[in-house]
């Protein structure tokens, strides 16, 4: 049933693509913050626990879920990405251009 298989794969990809986007924002977005602060460029600090609507989850997390559809969306479109050179260009632009 070759047809399984690939919708394995697929669903592994996506589920691989959201944990990885939720990872990132945690790991990479926030910890950029502080540097951020310290030479001016950002005026809020990072981690923030205030309560987001319509959940009352702590913003850090919504940024993170945020994140994590990135990735998702990243898991689908980065099997359309051109060849090896391509391949880097359109991943920047789809991960740092587009959101």
């Amino acid at each position: 049933m070759p047809d399984g298989k690939i919708r394995i794969d697929l669903f592994a990809r996506i589920q691989a693509g959201f944990a990885t986007g939720f990872m990132v924002t945690l790991i990479f977005h926030q910890l950029t913050h502080p540097i951020f602060r310290y030479a001016s460029l950002a005026p809020f600090a990072p981690f923030p626990m205030a309560a987001t609507r319509p959940f009352g989850l702590p913003a850090v997390f919504s940024l993170s879920l945020w994140g994590g559809i990135g990735g998702y969306c990243f898991a689908f479109a980065e099997c359309r990405f051109p060849p090896p050179a391509g391949y880097w260009v359109a991943a920047f632009l789809f991960g740092a251009v587009l959101p």
